[in-house]
């Protein structure tokens, strides 16, 4: 039919545009609705259930699914949203514990088995529970409390020095409060003269060391003083 003066302006100014322009439009409209999706997406999985704004924040803790899917335990969970590192060093106690008690289970007179199930208190920082057992096992074995110790005492490491370079002997002497800090550490090298000292990393390795404290009468922690004979490897 006829087409009116006005409709061939219209049609006359729409095929002047330049087509590139029409998808360029459509380009950015595609692209706006992408980027829509993708802070909906990243919203919805958000840790903590926070808004899209905190999407970018990676928080990792105990109760994401990703988490729980790999440990299913019961244990591993928390309400109070317990920090990854936290809830592993629980669940590793929990775990030595539970070893540790079958241990004493199945010879509850031993010192032994006490002192170790002790050792793994006081190596969390439990200190009432450890200094409980600790007087258990003095009982048991008074001399060996009657000096403070490095951690773990029972069962006792061994190594093999096959295949390794000739071990330098090394004399240590510290002090042992009563809550098993060690203080006043003093370092010497027999074999290498008076004046020789170990490498740093031999002295951070034993301020870091746990010990734990001596006991007078199996009663109450006591400071001492602990003389050791080591050997490391330059």
């Amino acid at each position: 039919g006829a087409i009116s003066a006005r409709s061939r302006r219209d049609l006359g100014a729409i095929s002047a545009r330049p087509p590139f322009r029409r998808e360029m439009r459509r380009e950015e409209k595609r692209a706006k609705q992408g980027k829509a999706g993708k802070r909906e997406a990243a919203g919805g999985v958000t840790a903590g259930g926070g808004t899209a704004g905190d999407a970018d924040q990676f928080r990792v803790d105990v109760d994401d699914p990703r988490f729980e899917r790999t440990f299913s335990d019961l244990e591993w969970q928390s309400l109070d949203r317990e920090p990854r590192l936290e809830a592993l060093q629980r669940r590793l106690f929990s775990k030595g514990k539970t070893v540790f008690e079958r241990l004493l289970e199945v010879n509850p007179d031993s010192p032994d088995a006490l002192s170790a199930l002790a050792d793994w208190h006081w190596f969390y920082r439990k200190r009432d529970e450890a200094t409980s057992l600790y007087r258990r096992a003095c009982k048991l074995s008074p001399s060996r409390f009657a000096h403070a110790a490095p951690l773990p005492e029972y069962p006792k490491l061994a190594f093999n020095r096959a295949f390794q370079e000739p071990t330098i002997p090394l004399d240590v002497s510290l002090t042992v409060s009563d809550r098993g800090k060690p203080v006043d550490m003093n370092f010497s090298l027999p074999a290498a003269g008076v004046d020789a000292d170990p490498p740093g990393r031999i002295r951070r390795a034993m301020r870091s060391m746990v010990y734990r404290p001596a006991f007078v009468a199996c009663s109450e922690p006591v400071e001492r003083e602990l003389k050791l004979e080591l050997a490391y490897v330059d």
